[in-house]
């Protein structure tokens, strides 16, 4: 669970068999957690691009616009596709996002693991 003074945001773009009542295929979840682990509140929506990795990014935006409205300054994003992660740090036309004491943790990925030795 986050720290006292943080925010954890957990992103989550996915892709179904089964369409949503508007005929898209995929979507983004999005859940905002805090320092007890008590869920603060949830968005998800549906989306009509049919890939994986730019819902995962749709979903770091959404994720992230919250954080900024309500001025949060110290942010735990979690996902679990670390080749969108990777993007969004390594951006070549913009560089990677500047959050001051945000961090940014990929999970399920050795790389990850690798990256992040403090993770379980």
């Amino acid at each position: 669970m986050p720290m006292k003074g943080l925010i954890k945001v957990n992103v989550h773009g996915f892709l179904t068999d089964q369409p949503f009542e508007n005929g898209n295929h995929s979507g983004i979840r999005v859940v905002y957690r805090n320092i007890k682990g008590d869920i603060l509140t949830m968005l998800g929506g549906s989306l009509c691009i049919e890939d994986r990795r730019i819902n995962e990014l749709n979903a770091f935006m959404g994720g992230m616009k919250e954080t900024f409205y309500h001025e949060y300054t110290n942010i735990i994003l979690e996902t679990n596709h670390f080749d969108a992660y990777w993007e969004m740090m390594h951006s070549t036309v913009e560089g990677p996002p500047s959050f001051t004491g945000s961090y940014f943790i990929a999970t399920k990925s050795e790389k990850t693991r690798q990256e992040f030795p403090f993770r379980n």
